[in-house]
C-alpha cells in the first residue's frame, strides 16, 4: 500500500511542478534524472503527511470533491 500511495504522491508533485514551472531542458539526461528525483522526495514527504495527518487529506479530498461538483452543476 505505501507504494501505491508514494507512486501517487510521486505524480501529483510531478503535475503541480509542471503546472507552476515552465520546464525548459539544457541538459536532458540530467534534468530529467534530477526532476524524477525531486518528484520521488516530494512525493515520499507527501506520503508521510498524508499518513500522519490523515483526517486532514480526507477533508481536503471531501472539499475538492464538493467544489468540483458545485463547478460542474453550473452554479
Amino acid at each position: 500500500m505505501d507504494g501505491f500511495l508514494l507512486v501517487v504522491c510521486t505524480l501529483i508533485v510531478w503535475f503541480l511542478y509542471h503546472k507552476l514551472f515552465n520546464v525548459m531542458y539544457f541538459d536532458l539526461g540530467r534534468g530529467c534524472l534530477m526532476e524524477i528525483m525531486g518528484c520521488v522526495v516530494g512525493g515520499f514527504i507527501l506520503m508521510m503527511v498524508i499518513r500522519e495527518f490523515w483526517y486532514v487529506a480526507v477533508i481536503i479530498a471531501v472539499l475538492v470533491v464538493l467544489y468540483l461538483f458545485s463547478k460542474g452543476s453550473g452554479k
